[in-house]
């Protein structure tokens, strides 16, 4: 029997209707975070909890994950904003020693997009991004870039683990 992963375990548990004006939406957000599970392996995913997000006219509300992603060195936590770009609201704790270079894949939250930042708690919430931090939070464009940033993230895991 296969065991379900955590993520898989919300979705049958938040699954909405296949008649919902965002169905497809919804789905598209789920296979996307299935990959990133599926393709970086070396992090651990899991939802750290569902809040209820508005969704452009027709209005309504859809249940969807604040996830976190743990790896040796780093662990995020991150939602989708899923309304319009920027598409992803991401913090990232590090346990590097050395500036971590995000070649502007993460960028600032600035005062009037602070509604990114609504469902996640003030504990996952870190200052503005910048090459010394060890935690910060800010916003990805878009799923594409999201992917690119946890390919960079996986990479300096891999480098760090051969150079053990």
């Amino acid at each position: 029997m296969i065991e379900l992963g955590p993520f898989d375990k919300w979705v049958m548990k938040n699954q909405i209707d296949c008649e919902h004006d965002y169905y497809k939406g919804w789905w598209d957000s789920v296979e996307f975070i299935r990959k990133l599970v599926i393709d970086f392996p070396l992090f651990e995913f899991d939802v750290i909890k569902t809040f209820m997000m508005d969704t452009p006219p027709p209005t309504t509300k859809i249940p969807m994950p604040l996830l976190d992603a743990k790896s040796e060195n780093f662990e995020l936590f991150f939602k989708e904003s899923w309304v319009i770009e920027p598409d992803w609201t991401v913090s990232i704790k590090g346990k590097l020693k050395e500036p971590l270079e995000l070649y502007n894949f993460i960028k600032e939250i600035d005062q009037n997009m602070k509604w990114l930042l609504r469902g996640i708690d003030n504990k996952y919430i870190f200052p503005t991004y910048n090459d010394k931090a060890e935690k910060f939070t800010g916003s990805v464009r878009n799923k594409h870039l999201l992917y690119g940033l946890f390919q960079i993230l996986q990479n300096i895991e891999k480098n760090k683990y051969k150079n053990m």
